[in-house]
């Protein structure tokens, strides 16, 4: 494995892209709602904040609220990760146990960023990552230019009714796949990193890029979103089954048949990468093969030259994975300062 392979391109589950575009050439572009699945309680030693936040990453955030409440950042919640270039409604929580909640309204003038507090309560516990639900997204696709419209419209409605691979995004492993570089030269006999958080992107990038492998095989199989026999699979909320893939670690995959020897052939190659992951504490689990959006709707704009897309996706799925199912996409993110 080389590092100029580290974002894996994955194969088509449908036809090839109908269109061209670009996404994130503004902030309002992408849009995203955290959705928890509870209310906060409003009482307790734990203020909740939900912020909407525009131009800044999540930690930035995290620790301008730490240093306005006076406290330590492990005292500063947050759920999940949302990106510097859009616009998110998340939620964080501080713990300021016996102290009176104080104006959070400082917090809406930080530097290189708006911050805007659209809520403050509280709650008897911390808010940890992965707390919440999934996230609602409202993205537009502009400049778009289409080659075939019914085939794109054909696309969205395959998206809509079927899914799309549930891969992990180019994100997951760094700039220019960093990570995975990283990785390949850690797990190959080189020094373990010392920084701790380090380590933990590196593993988690490691066992992403693992799992891709594994849908890639399955996508080739046409088994990306049919449960095969003697495999495992999860429960989606109208009761219908979803294959799943391995999050590699310690313990035994009993997945067998067809799905069982995929996943044997992956570890087999890539041996020295499972032991590391094992050595590092990581316990197998598993992942759905398949991401099914929900209330997804579409709309062109604009003499269709932009497409708006709305879905909502369980956490720790890409949205940028059901883009990229229908439209050949320039993140124009990743030129902007």
């Amino acid at each position: 494995m080389s590092a100029d392979k580290a974002v894996l391109s994955l194969p088509r589950a449908w036809a090839a892209p109908a269109a061209r575009g670009l996404i994130r050439a503004r902030n309002e572009d992408f849009r995203v709602e955290e959705v928890l699945d509870f209310a906060p309680s409003g009482d307790g030693e734990h203020v909740w904040l939900h912020v909407r936040k525009d131009g800044a990453n999540t930690q930035y955030v995290a620790d301008a609220i730490a240093a306005w409440a006076g406290v330590g950042s492990r005292d500063v919640g947050y759920a999940g990760l949302k990106d510097r270039h859009a616009i998110s409604d998340q939620w964080f929580s501080v713990y300021m146990p016996g102290k009176a909640t104080p104006s959070w309204r400082a917090l809406e003038h930080l530097d290189h960023c708006s911050l805007q507090i659209l809520m403050a309560t509280r709650h008897r516990k911390k808010l940890i990552k992965g707390a919440h639900a999934g996230n609602r997204f409202q993205l537009r696709v502009s400049g778009l230019e289409i080659d075939s419209q019914p085939r794109l419209t054909e696309t969205l409605q395959q998206i809509m009714h079927h899914g799309v691979p549930n891969a992990f995004g180019p994100q997951r492993f760094g700039i220019d796949g960093g990570n995975i570089s990283a990785a390949e030269a850690w797990f190959g006999g080189g020094r373990r990193p010392r920084n701790r958080q380090q380590r933990g992107l590196i593993l988690s990038a490691a066992r992403s890029w693992l799992f891709n492998l594994v849908l890639a095989e399955r996508i080739r199989a046409g088994s990306w979103r049919h449960c095969l026999v003697g495999e495992w699979s999860t429960q989606t909320r109208a009761g219908e089954s979803v294959p799943t893939g391995p999050l590699f670690g310690r313990g035994k995959s009993y997945a067998q048949g067809l799905a069982g020897a995929i996943e044997a052939q992956v570890s087999t190659a890539h041996a020295d990468w499972i032991t590391a992951l094992c050595n590092a504490g990581l316990s197998l689990n598993r992942r759905r093969l398949c991401s099914r959006p929900r209330q997804f709707t579409w709309q062109f704009n604009d003499q269709h030259s932009a497409l708006d897309i709305s879905f909502y996706l369980p956490r720790g799925e890409y949205a940028t994975s059901v883009l990229d199912a229908c439209i050949e996409l320039r993140d124009v993110a990743q030129t902007r300062a």
